[in-house]
């Protein structure tokens, strides 16, 4: 089973491999990334069993297909599903939440297209990503009674310490 996960990860680097020659770096980087991907020991020790890594690396490599293809701005529905999958990502592991807004920035500073055009498609982009996290951040309100998109009881440990709201677990006001 951990062979046919490390066979498909080096099929979808190769695969990425002449989108990210064209646009971002040359055929010896994309070689490189896909032997790199073969002979790393955690990727063929540790993808047998579900954990959550592999199924961040795969909705990142993804994304970044998506978004290295040559008519990605081009159609709204491309829009939605790169907020979905931003969304996912962010749900599969929090640190995420921080990339986004550079990704952002990124796509806007770097795609050659009509600048309006553009802006839309990352409304579009950012609209769907928030509606994707917001029953999460739904959840963590019912359960927390903060509004947050930070998984389980962290978020709401940030923000009691940030603001005079108590954790409801852990921050209990002693009553005398």
């Amino acid at each position: 089973m951990k062979w046919e996960k490390v066979l498909f990860l080096i099929q979808l680097i190769w695969e990425l491999g002449p989108q990210y020659k064209e646009k971002l770096f040359n055929q010896q980087v994309a070689v490189l990334s896909a032997l790199m991907v073969a002979f790393y020991p955690d990727i063929i020790l540790w993808t047998y069993p579900v954990r959550v890594e592999t199924l961040f690396i795969f909705l990142i490599a993804l994304l970044f297909w998506i978004l290295l293809r040559n008519n990605t701005y081009e159609k709204r529905f491309n829009a939605v599903f790169v907020g979905i999958l931003l969304g996912l990502i962010v749900l599969t592991r929090l640190t995420f939440i921080f990339f986004v807004p550079f990704l952002i920035i990124w796509l806007y500073l770097i795609w050659r297209v009509q600048k309006k055009n553009l802006f839309t498609w990352l409304l579009i982009v950012t609209f769907s990503f928030l509606l994707t996290i917001l029953p999460w951040a739904i959840r963590n309100f019912i359960v927390f009674n903060v509004f947050t998109v930070m998984t389980d009881e962290i978020g709401a440990i940030i923000i009691s310490f940030t603001t005079s709201i108590p954790h409801p677990y852990y921050m209990i006001e002693s009553s005398n």
